[in-house]
């Protein structure tokens, strides 16, 4: 089997629902720990040059706002509002970056 080197011109790095009210649920690590893994994922995608899609349910529903540090860190991220019922768009989205691969 062989692998492809990831690069910007063949990786997309999707954030699927950082939100801040969603990141307050997460019990597999503490919450500084979530927010600092977070932060690393933005730093390579910042690093790379990384083409990448955020996705959010309703910004102001209880979901919360997008994580400040996926936000702020990737202001030319394209932004894609729920995946699931809205699919078509996100699909749409991610095949207009031309990724082979993604990240999530």
């Amino acid at each position: 089997m062989t692998y492809d080197r990831l690069t910007a011109d063949n990786v997309a790095v999707l954030f699927v629902d950082h939100q801040t009210g969603l990141a307050n649920g997460v019990e597999t690590q503490t919450p500084a720990d979530f927010i600092n893994n977070v932060k690393a994922l933005v730093t390579v995608a910042q690093i790379y040059k990384l083409p990448t899609i955020i996705t959010t349910s309703a910004h102001d529903g209880p979901n919360g706002p997008i994580m400040p540090v996926v936000e702020q860190g990737l202001p030319n991220a394209t932004t894609t509002r729920d995946a699931t019922a809205q699919r078509r768009i996100f699909l749409g989205a991610v095949s207009r970056l031309g990724a082979a691969h993604a990240l999530p």
